[in-house]
């Protein structure tokens, strides 16, 4: 059985869910597939180009929300994200 990666949670207005990972590095990644599937539908996306990131942070808040700015998709072009191509 797989473990669970994310599950979202009741909110009145916005959306909202925890993340589960056992590393860091995996929770961050699952609270992305969470973000992700508020867009669209992410297991049908077929995986073709896998790249390392490197984010800073002054803290871990400030690490989650700099990875996630730099790894999504703009709203307005689904296909690219905003990682640049040297990354």
């Amino acid at each position: 059985m797989t473990e669970k990666k994310y599950r979202f949670l009741k909110h009145t207005a916005d959306a909202k869910f925890q993340a589960f990972g056992k590393t860091l590095e995996e929770a961050i990644g699952n609270t992305a597939l969470a973000l992700a599937s508020l867009m669209w539908e992410w297991k049908t996306i077929e995986k073709k180009i896998k790249r390392p990131i490197e984010v800073k942070g002054k803290d871990l808040k400030q690490l989650l929300v700099v990875c996630l700015l730099y790894t999504s998709p703009s709203p307005r072009d689904r296909t690219r994200s905003r990682m640049p191509s040297s990354a």
